[in-house]
């Protein structure tokens, strides 16, 4: 991973190897010509210390445990720099934590804390990894739950190895092909229910003629899912994903979705409705 790619700490906790907040803070409005209607995140409610605060937004796409849009009480211990879609930025970071997320009790060795691109409360991948809870996403019940089990009605997701490309990150990628005016690659993607909208990094297609704009008309093809089309939003951010599917196409692609999170990366299954088929364009 290039430098400046790492959650770097000034205190008494080592190196955080992560792209903290990789989708957190995504504009739901990102600009003329994309669609109206912003996904709505997920979320469960939150505790810290006991306290009820406000409910957590689901991060899948961010290689941290807990993010919290202020210290709750908590002791500050030192910083961190988190890399977002705007650089490099710098957050607090808390004392131990005793928190309960979706009525599951858990202990962080810290929490980022008041991150500037997400006034917000959230869960990142490494929650998951550290309870060994599978997510449920239930995009026609607006539900997430914490469960321990995966429905065996369920198509696991043939999962890519990112080690190519940001070995660091064991979050949940998938291969897929994405063609913008003509011209098309197959590259890696992270599925993250942090990101409202779809994003692709700036130049993913260098044979495509300069795009003046801040969005681009493209369709995103998956071998086991099918081919949705969609406007994404484009970024230049080095060291991130170079696309990263959210919550907008997921939604088309299939109604509930599980990950399962290990120290090597996610699992995917998704949950399809009968009238819907892994071979047949959706159009967003």
């Amino acid at each position: 991973m290039n430098k400046g790619t790492h959650t770097r700490y000034r205190g008494r906790h080592a190196l955080l190897a992560a792209l903290a907040l990789a989708a957190l803070g995504l504009l739901t409005s990102c600009g003329q010509g994309l669609p109206a209607d912003t996904p709505a995140y997920f979320s469960v409610p939150l505790e810290i210390a006991g306290a009820t605060v406000e409910e957590a937004l689901i991060d899948t796409g961010g290689a941290f445990e807990l993010v919290l849009r202020e210290p709750y009480g908590l002791k500050l211990v030192g910083t961190a720099e988190v890399l977002t879609f705007g650089g490099v930025a710098t957050v607090g970071v808390s004392q131990a934590v005793a928190y309960s997320a979706g009525g599951l009790d858990a202990q962080a060795d810290f929490a980022l804390v008041g991150p500037a691109v997400c006034d917000c409360n959230a869960l990142g991948y490494k929650f998951f990894q550290t309870s060994g809870t599978v997510l449920g996403v239930d995009f026609g019940a607006h539900r997430a739950t914490l469960t321990a089990a995966i429905p065996a009605r369920g198509l696991q997701l043939r999962r890519m190895d990112p080690s190519a490309t940001l070995p660091d990150f064991a979050g949940a990628w998938v291969e897929v092909e994405v063609a913008v005016g003509g011209q098309s690659a197959v590259i890696p993607a992270v599925l993250d229910t942090g990101a409202a909208h779809s994003v692709l990094q700036r130049g993913t297609l260098p044979t495509v003629p300069a795009w003046p704009r801040d969005w681009v008309r493209a369709t995103v093809a998956h071998k086991q899912l099918g081919t949705v089309s969609a406007s994404l939003y484009l970024f230049d951010t080095a060291g991130l994903p170079q696309l990263i599917i959210g919550l907008d196409l997921m939604r088309v692609w299939a109604d509930e979705w599980y990950f399962e999170f290990t120290p090597a990366g996610g699992t995917v299954t998704v949950v399809i409705a009968a009238e819907d088929t892994a071979d047949t364009a959706s159009s967003y």
